[in-house]
């Protein structure tokens, strides 16, 4: 599915998050190399999610809708995924605990983007304006293509 130009944030970020899932499915179902491959994959589209989050949405959660709380837990569990995403690419897809371990962290992940949707990105819909988000998303789009 390609989102629109004109997509607003959420939009955009609910698309990575399918993407996400999408990517989490794949890992859990594939073995050996392709398995590697998989995750490096999922690693990098994390890692570029999460770091945009944290320079775009979450700073306007805390400054724009004035929720310090709902920014805070977000990163603290994005923080979380990270240490979670370098510990498996340290113990590598081939070892036997790679499997419950990434188990672990997709339960997380996908916990995580509930959250994002339920909470933080009904709060910023509901405190800004349409062309707001649509700042927001093209502010997303520049930090990731920077990656």
């Amino acid at each position: 599915m390609t989102l629109p130009d004109n997509a607003d944030v959420v939009d955009l970020l609910v698309h990575q998050h399918h993407e996400v899932k999408r990517a989490l499915a794949e890992v859990g179902a594939l073995e050996g190399d392709s398995k590697a491959a998989a995750f490096a994959r999922l690693q990098r589209l994390l890692t570029a999610h999460e770091s945009a989050e944290q320079q775009v949405v979450h700073p306007a959660t805390r400054d724009l809708a004035h929720n310090a709380d709902v920014a805070r837990a977000r990163v603290e569990e994005e923080m979380s995924t990270d240490d979670a995403l370098a510990e498996l690419h340290a113990l590598g897809a081939a070892h036997p605990d790679f499997d419950a371990r990434f188990a672990l962290l997709r339960d997380a992940v996908l916990a995580h983007n509930e959250r994002e949707e339920n909470e933080e990105f009904l709060l910023l819909r509901n405190t800004q304006s349409r062309e707001r988000l649509v700042e927001m998303a093209d502010s997303l789009r520049e930090v990731q293509s920077m990656r």
